[in-house]
């Protein structure tokens, strides 16, 4: 699940002959489980860690160690009685979700016993992904035992981390109709370079360049800055991610980051044209008023008639054409009674 931030918003006004205004939206998207440290993905080696009686406990951080009454729980931050119902939290410091530690960025965690179900036998054999929430820490755990009543359990987790950076500072900004990013390491382990990536829906990204390593042997524990600048920048949303990889092709993400343009107002844009279940649309209009849009096959028949409130400055709109077949389609937008917009877009 992603969060949007307020919008820093912009005017700028330049005069020839008539005003004309240009609006610039900035939003940082951020994961609901991400923090402001960068994330430490260990997903080499393993450990196996086996519990019997006798109050043993995996210590995996300072702050976490994991143990057993009836629930699993962390010593390091809570006292549990075990006789907890499903309803229980824990373990502290942690949350977790079911899936591949290569997935890390894209699963949903909640805690333990929400994911399990209250079942703790139905995690055996199945690969969890722990969140260490101080620490920032991602690990795979794949429980191999768990003696339902009572404190026994086994299981086999990750150790070690392979990010090749710790990364700081990633922002964006426009300027001139281009779009400017910077960032900065303060950490580079046997990396290689970043893609700089690019999306028109915060889904799916296309790089855009390659920027390798500022270190001659992709080591440093120095600040190195980075930047690039976007020349063909899109009209609306603008959704950039850096794709980080070591020398052996390991990958990891950066937080996405959107830079939205409307270049003036009284525009209409189709924002993808090549699209699969949804495209959107940027309307930028000097008042509010109401616009027509329609969605006609190729023999004029309306396939879609949809009337939608338009505020003063820019509008950006999500369209569903899921149910229609795959093909070419006409959209047309009507405002204030008269066609202002009319443009194709290709179905997958």
């Amino acid at each position: 699940m992603f969060k949007r931030s307020t919008p820093l918003f912009i005017k700028n006004y330049s005069f020839s002959g008539s005003k004309v205004v240009s609006y610039v939206f900035i939003f940082l998207i951020t994961a609901s489980s991400y923090s402001a440290k960068s994330q430490i993905i260990w997903n080499t080696g393993s450990t196996t860690f086996t519990k019997t009686a006798g109050g043993q406990q995996d210590c995996i951080t300072a702050q976490t160690c994991l143990t057993r009454i009836t629930v699993l729980y962390n010593s390091m931050c809570e006292t549990v009685s075990g006789n907890q119902g499903c309803s229980y939290p824990g373990p502290c410091n942690t949350e977790w979700a079911y899936g591949d530690i290569t997935n890390w960025n894209t699963l949903t965690y909640r805690p333990l016993f929400t994911v399990n179900g209250c079942t703790p036998t139905s995690m055996v054999g199945n690969p969890l992904v722990c969140h260490l929430i101080a620490e920032n820490i991602y690990l795979q755990i794949t429980f191999n035992s768990w003696t339902a009543g009572g404190g026994n359990f086994s299981y086999t987790r990750t150790t070690g981390s392979t990010l090749p950076i710790i990364l700081s500072n990633f922002v964006g900004y426009n300027q001139g109709g281009s779009n400017n990013l910077s960032w900065s390491s303060s950490t580079e382990s046997n990396f290689s370079h970043y893609n700089v990536q690019r999306s028109s829906d915060g889904f799916n990204f296309l790089n855009l360049a390659q920027m390798n390593s500022k270190a001659p042997d992709g080591n440093s524990t120095i600040t190195l800055n980075y930047s690039f600048t976007d020349l063909n920048s899109l009209q609306g949303y603008n959704y950039y991610r850096l794709e980080q990889v070591d020398k052996d092709g390991r990958k990891q993400y950066s937080k996405v980051i959107s830079i939205t343009v409307a270049k003036a107002l009284n525009s209409i844009d189709i924002l993808q044209n090549f699209v699969d279940q949804r495209f959107q649309i940027s309307l930028s209009t000097e008042k509010r008023t109401v616009a027509l849009i329609k969605i006609l096959d190729f023999n004029g028949r309306i396939l879609r008639n949809e009337e939608i409130q338009l505020q003063a400055g820019i509008n950006i709109r999500d369209l569903d054409i899921a149910s229609l077949v795959s093909g070419l389609y006409i959209v047309q937008i009507q405002m204030e009674g008269a066609l202002s917009f009319s443009g194709k877009i290709l179905k997958k």
